[in-house]
């Protein structure tokens, strides 16, 4: 809700009586703005802030016919005798809700009297359907930035899609500023207002989400600095917690345990890190939690996929965070085949198998051995299986094949031998299995 100075609600609450009265059928109400005054004069010197308020509203609202004017009693009976008011139109009853909600969505306080006999209708015109809501953000000296998303497809508008309004009042309401972002069509706005800025996000099909800041400088509208570039990324948590005791807990975790993917998965610079979950809109307020990456959900998927083999515990959020991205990738050109888990005895046995380029030796294996409470209890890494028992014969496909007790590798070899020729479409398995806290590695001939 917009706050409005203590003068307009002396004035609100002078009128709320006459205006909650039913509105007569096929009668006319007068539409009005501001505060009643004395004079004429004292009317005639708030004439010109009223037309800069229409002014500033061309994009959303036609100005009536002959309007803004100053009127008396003679125009509405609960202006009071004597007095003088500023109107905008005078309107059948079914214009009156469409344009006084889009004047107060802007921040104006508009008020209706039920019109005098023989008073002419002339209401402003509506350029847009419907008010999405409004968003307000409080400055330090008393002003406010308001954003309020319409819904822009009558033909009057020429167009359709949205247009957000921004408006920057003083303290005492007066209008400082405004700007209007038009979208295209079919596309979307939305606003959001976060302590001193407003963010405006448009989506259009098949582009990414634009975001845009807004904050007040110096009495006029400008973007917010260091605002305005937030992407769309998604954020890898290792893990973490409410303290930062948790999270340097996870952090030593992963300290410990980054051996394990040595040679398959390299985190980009300045990873991991420690980051509080309120610098980032997307994730839940009030956290410490360990960053593995920000990178976009386009770029993310294969590196993301052997992380959560090697750690299923292990997430990514969708968030915005400045800066470019930084996306954790799979070392040397690997590729993710496949990934197999089982569950023995309360423990997470995986195994996950990883193809390098064509022109490299092929195949490269990686098991871990978790407990319930995700703590890693043992590793196996295997690299070009099968060569240490056949020489220099290339395993030339594999395949993981679970069993109820244990993760199969099936691999497909040939080539000459360190005793001799062997056939191509010689055969062996690599079986994983789980004796205690420890991963068994067996290879039989098929």
């Amino acid at each position: 809700m917009i706050a409005h100075p203590a003068r307009y609600l002396l004035l609100a609450a002078a009128f709320a009586a006459a205006s909650a009265r039913a509105e007569p059928a096929g009668g006319l109400r007068v539409l009005g703005w501001g505060f009643v005054e004395n004079s004429a004069a004292k009317a005639a010197a708030v004439l010109p802030e009223a037309n800069r308020e229409l002014q500033a509203l061309r994009g959303l609202l036609s100005p009536a016919k002959g309007h803004p004017r100053i009127a008396t009693d003679r125009d509405a009976a609960g202006i009071g005798k004597g007095k003088h008011a500023i109107v905008l139109g005078v309107c059948r009853a079914d214009e009156l809700p469409p344009a006084m909600a889009i004047l107060k969505a802007s921040g104006l306080f508009v008020w209706s009297e039920d019109a005098a006999p023989g008073v002419l209708a002339a209401c402003p015109t509506p350029l847009v359907t419907r008010v999405l809501g409004t968003v307000e953000a409080a400055g330090a000296d008393g002003s406010s930035v308001i954003a309020a998303p319409f819904e822009r497809s009558t033909p009057a508008a020429q167009g359709v899609g949205t247009l957000v309004h921004l408006a920057l009042r003083d303290k005492t309401n007066a209008l400082l500023d405004w700007k209007d972002l038009a979208a295209g069509p079919a596309c979307t706005s939305a606003a959001s207002a976060d302590a001193n800025v407003v963010r405006v996000e448009v989506t259009c099909p098949g582009k990414p989400a634009e975001r845009t800041s807004w904050t007040a400088v110096d009495g006029r509208l400008a973007p917010a600095p260091g605002l305005a570039a937030m992407k769309d990324v998604q954020i890898v948590i290792w893990g973490g917690g409410r303290t930062d005791v948790e999270a340097q807990a996870a952090l030593a975790q992963w300290e410990g345990e980054k051996e394990a993917v040595a040679g398959i998965l390299e985190l980009p610079p300045g990873f991991p890190r420690i980051v509080s979950s309120d610098a980032f809109p997307g994730l839940n307020p009030g956290y410490r939690v360990v960053a593995l990456s920000l990178c976009p959900a386009e770029r993310l998927a294969p590196a993301l996929a052997a992380l959560r083999a090697f750690h299923p515990g292990a997430y990514a959020k969708a968030v915005q965070a400045e800066g470019d991205p930084a996306c954790p990738r799979l070392a040397d050109g690997l590729a993710l085949d496949a990934v197999k888990r089982l569950e023995v005895r309360g423990a997470a046995l995986s195994v996950a198998l990883l193809s390098p380029p064509p022109t490299s030796m092929p195949w490269t294996l990686r098991a871990f051995l978790r407990d319930g409470k995700g703590r890693l209890l043992d590793w196996k890494r295997e690299d070009q299986p099968g060569s240490a028992t056949h020489g220099s014969g290339a395993c030339t496909s594999a395949a993981l094949v679970q069993t109820p007790a244990s993760i199969e590798v099936a691999l497909l070899c040939g080539g000459p031998s360190a005793t001799g020729p062997v056939p191509l479409g010689w055969g062996q398995t690599l079986t994983y299995s789980v004796q205690g806290d420890k991963i068994v590695a067996t290879m039989k001939d098929d």
